[in-house]
């Protein structure tokens, strides 16, 4: 695009500045205060600044069962992925199963031994009944023989051994009741743990969206992960990127690297949207470059350009060309570079003035391929060849003199 515009320029010039007879064998442009720019342009990819990762749990022998659409978008608490783990489920059911006849057996003990205990308090009562019958005997003791007395006196020892040999029975039952309840109940609760942490298991394998986004469905296998496919625990499964705020993520040739710096500021427009220009900076800069391949020796660099000024949101992964700015200087004397001739480290151009070629000595600021900021020996609105003409055909040279020189360097550049 540059050479386009240049050799648009060059035509211009011709056209405009041209002269008649022997001068139309040259090309003429008529100096003019502009902008200098010196940009490398760069191709990267658009990324989000913020991205959540919807990972895998640190669940073993998983595949995914449901996945949500790639590119959708979905609100925070929206299911994404949904992970099986077969193994799991069996045991559930297992253990649900397990739970539900420990309960009935727990039920059924219960009912038992309350009716053991039932039928212990009922000869307890029954006994009291034939004590207190006896009792009644003995009031008519004194009646009695001392045979019968006797007897009645036997009765009474029998029923009192008969009702403590009862009521021992009756709390050691109770004991031996309680025992057996606890432990039908330490059984249950074990199953109810079991069952709740395999719940929370199979609950970790609905993964659900922690913010609003846009789902990128992830990659930890080199490709992008479809349903059927075994994940492990950590594995990125979805990606929800937070659109407000993007990057360019560029991979720089060495010799394009050298140039660039941290805070350089970049111009980015984007194909998918033409006519959409974005401001913004370099952020990232990787100290060490890797190969571009397999054993090659060329090397990339990963650049980060943070985007701070868009007026639209490009999509993610849509391509970015960066014009990184590496020098810029605005209102100042601009020319081609190939009016410029260096001999010695000096620099001259060649001027029309009134009908001759003279042979001006320049000093120049900033630089770049195809202009140079002139600091000294030109003013605004000269006209200066952009070929050179033959020695026989210039007039006289002017050289600056070292005062000028020396001041001109000194001279404040606006850089930015």
């Amino acid at each position: 695009m540059k050479i386009f515009y240049y050799l648009k320029f060059i035509g211009v010039m011709f056209l405009l500045f041209s002269c008649s007879g022997e001068d139309n064998k040259y090309v003429y442009s008529t100096v003019e205060k502009g902008n200098f720019t010196e940009s490398v342009q760069i191709e990267g990819v658009v990324d989000a600044v913020n991205s959540v990762s919807v990972s895998c749990p640190r669940i073993y022998n998983v595949t995914v069962s449901y996945l949500v659409e790639d590119g959708e978008l979905v609100k925070k608490g929206d299911t994404v992925c949904i992970l099986e783990n077969q193994q799991l489920v069996t045991n559930y059911d297992n253990r649900l199963k397990s739970l539900s006849s420990a309960r009935a057996q727990y039920t059924k003990l219960e009912a038992s031994l309350a009716m053991n205990k039932a039928l212990l308090e009922a000869q307890v009562k029954n006994n009291e009944v034939q004590t207190a019958i006896v009792f009644m005997d003995s009031l008519q003791m004194k009646y009695s023989s001392d045979v019968q007395k006797k007897l009645t006196r036997l009765e009474i020892e029998k029923a009192e051994i008969t009702r403590k040999k009862l009521e021992d029975k009756l709390n050691s039952t109770e004991e031996i009741n309680n025992a057996e309840l606890r432990k039908m109940t330490l059984q249950i609760k074990r199953f109810e743990l079991y069952i709740s942490r395999i719940k929370d298991n199979l609950d970790q394998l609905v993964l659900t969206a922690p913010q609003d986004g846009m789902a990128t469905i992830g990659s930890p296998n080199g490709e992008k992960l479809k349903i059927g496919d075994r994940v492990w625990p950590g594995d990125g499964i979805v990606n929800l990127p937070d659109m407000r705020s993007v990057k360019v993520l560029l991979q720089v040739p060495e010799s394009k690297f050298k140039r660039l710096k941290m805070k350089q500021p970049v111009e980015i427009t984007f194909d998918a949207i033409p006519g959409l220009l974005a401001k913004g900076e370099i952020s990232h800069m990787t100290p060490v470059g890797k190969p571009v391949s397999r054993n090659s020796k060329i090397k990339v660099f990963d650049v980060t350009v943070m985007v701070n000024e868009t007026g639209e949101i490009p999509d993610l992964g849509t391509t970015a060309k960066c014009n990184v700015i590496i020098k810029r200087q605005e209102n100042c004397l601009v020319i081609p570079q190939i009016a410029i001739e260096s001999i010695d480290s000096v620099k001259y151009v060649y001027v029309l003035k009134k009908g001759k070629i003279n042979k001006q000595q320049i000093t120049t600021g900033y630089e770049s391929v195809e202009n140079a900021v002139v600091s000294s020996g030109l003013g605004e609105n000269d006209v200066i060849l952009l070929n050179k003409p033959q020695d026989s055909e210039v007039h006289k040279i002017n050289l600056l003199d070292t005062t000028q020189i020396n001041n001109n360097t000194n001279d404040t550049i606006n850089e930015k």
